[in-house]
């Protein structure tokens, strides 16, 4: 109960770093949360938590992910380090993601009531291939620093929300995409300081504020 952290180590991450085929130890079991309030996971170097296993902290108010980067010896390095598991937290009201490796939510993740989110990519963060949404996003701070740094998320808020939404980005060089936002009062987007090309669709607001350099799609 209260606070829980659960951290994902792989036995072989020293002979990993040296091997151009990393042996990625791959974490497939679910975790069944049922009193935590605060949810922490480290995944460490070389290790994938699996698209196939679920957390599921039903009660928990905080969810912090925090994804270690490592690479194998190829002459193109590939990330080996990454969660790729469903997340089922409904009644979650805040999220931290800090990706230096990469974040993809599996389909069926639930975190509907995020109100307020802070993602610092290094890699890719994805919440938007599997249409996670974050129904109840009031204030979203998105980053990333380096050339790999990339963040999509899907649908950002409800048209029936009776609070303002706020979507900050900065940085996040390899791209950044935004599906649809919406909100029964404001939306207000800050991408004057991406760096990567962003990718925005359609908001639904009663009045909205767009502070962007330059837009695709």
């Amino acid at each position: 109960s209260g606070v829980t952290t659960i951290n994902l180590t792989a036995k072989d991450a020293a002979k990993a770093a040296k091997s151009t085929t990393a042996s990625v130890e791959i974490a497939k079991g679910s975790v069944t949360l049922s009193n935590s309030t605060s949810v922490t996971v480290n995944v460490d170097d070389y290790v994938t938590y699996d698209a196939a296993a679920t957390l599921l902290a039903s009660k928990a108010t905080e969810i912090t992910l925090n994804v270690d980067s490592a690479k194998n010896a190829n002459t193109t390095p590939a990330e080996q380090t990454e969660f790729n598991a469903i997340l089922q937290a409904s009644n979650a009201t805040n999220l931290t993601v800090n990706s230096a490796g990469n974040t993809k939510l599996a389909a069926t993740s639930a975190l509907g009531s995020v109100q307020t989110a802070t993602i610092v990519a290094g890699g890719t963060v994805d919440l938007g291939a599997n249409n996670v949404s974050l129904d109840a996003a009031a204030d979203l701070t998105l980053s990333g620093t380096e050339k790999t740094s990339s963040v999509k998320l899907g649908k950002i808020g409800k048209t029936d929300m009776d609070y303002s939404t706020n979507v900050s980005a900065t940085g996040l060089k390899a791209g950044l995409t935004l599906v649809d936002i919406a909100s029964k009062q404001d939306a207000t987007v800050n991408l004057t300081g991406t760096t990567g090309t962003v990718s925005l669709g359609a908001i639904d607001a009663a009045n909205v504020t767009l502070n962007a350099a330059s837009l695709a799609g």
